[in-house]
C-alpha cells in the first residue's frame, strides 16, 4: 500500500454500493482515484496530505443527476421567479408581475418561470384580462413549472402573431375561449414559438463570456452543495457545449458535466464523426436528445385516453415514420439516443422506434434511453424489458408536481404513473435524475420521494411502487452511472474508480425518509479527490 496519500477518510460508515465490500469505514485517495478501502485499523501509520475523521458520519458514492438542465437553470436566474407556494393565491402571482412592470421599461419583455396552476388555490392560470391589467405596456410570458406550457398577455400574443385565425402549429396547441375561439393566452409546446427554449438559449449564448461563466459557476456551486458530483445537461446547443468546455478550461466545472446535444439544434454535430462519449473526465458528449411529447401536469403528454374531465389527448411531436427514420440514422452513427416520452401514446411510439434498431430480446448495446416514462401499463412495461431499455426518471416530481399529476389522471390512472418498483422488478436500467429546474435538483430529496411517493399536499401516489433505501440510493449512483456509460468510473466506491464521494450527516439506509428533509445534510462533496464543498 502506498505511504503518501492525498486524502484519507477514517472512522465512518462507508456504503460502497457493492455487496462485496461491506464493513468499510476508511478510504484512501491518491491522484484523484480511490486506491484503498478497509477498516480504520488497516490504515494505522499511513501518511496523507490530509486526513479527515468521519466521526461516525456516512460516506456514499457521489450522487449523479442523469437528466438535469444546468444551462437552462442558469438562464432562469435572470428571469422573474413566479413559483407560488401550495395553496397560495393567484393574486400573489399578479403582484409579482406588477412589481416586475414597475422595474421594467414600457415595451420590454417580462419573462417569468415556475408557475404551477395546480398549486394556487384557484387551480387555474391567470386570465388574459388579469395579465393585461397588471401589464398593459409590457409583453409578459410566464413559463409553466413543467416547461412545456406558458401563459401570456395580449401584447405577447401580438408579438407571436397569434389571433383567432391562427391554427395550432404542428406539435403545439393554442387554447381558446369556447364562445369566441379567441386565444385565451395559454400556449402549449410548439405554440410558444419565439419564447421557446431555443430562443432562451440563444439569449444566453449572446451574453459575454464572463457573464456566461458566472452563470454556470453559480449553478455548479448550488449543485455540489447538494452532493451532486456528475450532472447530465439534457438539452444543449453547440455554443452551450462550447461554454462548458470553456468552463472546464477555467476550472469552473467543480463537478462532472455530460452534455446532451438536442437533435433539432445540432445537425452539423451529427455529421461530424464525433459520437456519444467524446470528451474528457470532466466534460463529454452524451446521448442525442429528442422530444416525443409534452408534460403530464400541463396535460400535453400524449395519452391514449383523455385527461380527467377533458377530451384532450396531448401532443405528439412527430409521426411514427419520422421518428423511426431519426432513430435509425442516429443509431447507425453510434449515438446513444434519449427521447422524452411521458404519455402512454408517446411511450409506445418511442418503443416501436427503438424496437427497429434493438430488436426484442437483444442487448441494448447503445443504451438508448427513455426520459421520464410517465404513464405505463403491463404491456408497455414488458415491451421496455424486451428491448433492455434505460429509463431516466425524476422522483422529486411526485412531491412538487404530484397534485398536478393526480388532477390530470384521476384515481384509477394515477396507479400507472411513474411505477419505479415495476421498472426494477422487470429488470430495467433505471437512473435517478431531477429535470431541474422543473423541480428541485436536490438528489437527497429525490431519493426520499422515491421511497415516500407523497405529494406536497400529503397524498400518497401508488404506494405499492415505493422503493426501499437501497433501491433509492442505487438510482442516483450505479443506475445513473450506467445510463451515462460511466459505471466503470463512478457510481460505486471501489479501488481504481474516480474519487467521487459524498459525506452525509446521517445514514440514508436507516434514517426514516420522513426525517430526511430536516436531518439529512450533505457535509462534504468530493470530486476526483478534490473537496469541492464542505460545511
Amino acid at each position: 500500500m502506498p505511504l503518501d496519500m492525498d486524502l484519507l477518510f477514517l472512522g465512518g460508515k462507508v456504503h460502497t454500493g457493492t455487496k462485496d465490500l461491506v464493513d468499510i469505514e476508511a478510504v484512501a485517495v491518491k491522484n484523484g482515484r480511490i486506491v484503498a478501502l478497509g477498516r480504520t485499523s488497516d490504515f494505522e501509520g499511513l501518511e496523507a496530505a490530509r486526513t479527515i475523521q468521519l466521526d461516525g458520519r456516512v460516506m456514499i458514492p457521489g450522487l449523479i443527476d442523469a437528466h438535469n438542465h444546468l444551462s437552462w437553470y442558469s438562464i432562469l436566474l435572470s428571469h422573474v421567479d413566479c413559483r407560488i407556494p401550495l395553496n397560495g393565491d393567484i393574486h400573489d402571482l399578479l403582484e409579482i408581475i406588477s412589481q416586475a412592470v414597475r422595474e421594467t421599461e414600457p415595451g420590454e419583455l417580462i419573462r417569468g418561470w415556475g408557475f404551477a396552476d395546480y398549486k394556487v388555490k384557484q387551480r387555474r392560470y391567470p386570465t388574459l384580462k388579469e395579465l393585461d391589467e397588471v401589464a398593459p405596456d409590457n409583453p409578459v410570458v410566464i413559463l409553466h413549472a413543467s416547461g412545456h406550457s406558458a401563459v401570456v398577455n395580449s401584447l405577447a400574443l401580438s408579438q407571436l402573431g397569434i389571433d383567432e385565425q391562427t391554427p395550432d402549429p404542428p406539435g403545439g396547441q393554442i387554447e381558446r375561449d369556447p364562445g369566441t375561439e379567441k386565444p385565451n393566452g395559454i400556449l402549449h409546446e410548439a405554440a410558444l414559438h419565439q419564447f421557446s427554449f431555443e430562443n432562451m438559449f440563444q439569449e444566453f449564448i449572446n451574453l459575454d463570456i464572463d457573464t456566461k461563466m458566472s452563470s454556470i459557476q453559480a449553478g455548479i456551486e448550488k449543485s455540489i452543495s447538494m452532493g451532486l458530483t456528475t450532472l447530465c445537461d439534457a438539452a444543449c446547443l453547440p455554443p452551450i457545449l462550447s461554454a462548458y468546455q470553456e468552463a472546464e478550461r477555467r476550472g469552473i466545472l467543480k463537478c462532472r458535466v455530460i452534455g446532451m446535444p438536442f437533435y433539432d439544434w445540432n445537425k452539423p454535430l451529427l455529421d461530424s464523426g464525433l459520437c456519444s462519449g467524446f470528451g474528457s473526465e470532466r466534460f463529454k458528449l452524451g446521448a442525442i436528445k429528442l422530444i416525443g411529447d409534452g408534460s403530464l401536469s400541463g396535460r400535453t403528454a400524449a395519452v391514449s385516453e383523455p385527461y380527467q374531465d377533458t377530451d384532450n389527448l396531448g401532443v405528439l411531436y412527430r409521426d411514427q415514420e419520422t421518428l423511426d427514420t431519426i432513430v435509425q440514422e442516429l443509431d447507425s452513427k453510434g449515438f446513444q439516443i434519449a427521447i422524452h416520452a411521458i404519455g402512454d401514446r408517446a411511450i409506445e411510439q418511442v418503443l416501436l422506434a427503438y424496437e427497429k434498431v434493438i430488436g426484442r430480446g437483444n442487448l441494448n448495446s447503445n443504451r438508448h434511453r427513455m426520459e421520464h416514462a410517465g404513464i405505463l401499463n403491463p404491456e408497455l412495461l414488458q415491451f421496455m424489458a424486451d428491448i433492455d431499455l434505460v429509463i431516466a426518471t425524476q422522483p422529486r416530481m411526485l412531491y412538487e408536481q404530484g397534485e398536478g399529476f393526480y388532477r390530470s389522471c384521476g384515481e384509477e390512472r394515477i396507479q400507472l404513473v411513474y411505477p419505479y418498483r415495476s421498472f426494477i422488478e422487470r429488470g430495467l436500467h433505471v437512473a435517478g435524475s431531477s429535470d431541474s429546474p422543473v423541480v428541485s435538483a436536490d438528489p437527497v430529496l429525490g431519493m426520499r420521494d422515491s421511497m415516500m411517493r407523497q405529494t406536497e399536499e400529503g397524498r400518497i401516489l401508488a404506494p405499492e411502487q415505493r422503493l426501499n433505501p437501497e433501491q433509492a440510493l442505487h438510482l442516483f449512483t450505479q443506475g445513473a452511472a450506467y445510463s451515462l456509460f460511466e459505471e466503470d468510473n463512478i457510481g460505486t466506491i471501489e479501488e481504481g474508480k474516480l474519487a467521487d464521494m459524498v459525506i452525509l450527516s446521517d445514514d440514508p439506509l436507516t434514517l426514516p425518509p420522513e426525517l430526511w428533509e430536516t436531518k439529512m445534510q450533505v457535509n462534504m462533496t468530493i470530486v476526483g479527490g478534490e473537496i469541492v464543498y464542505q460545511v
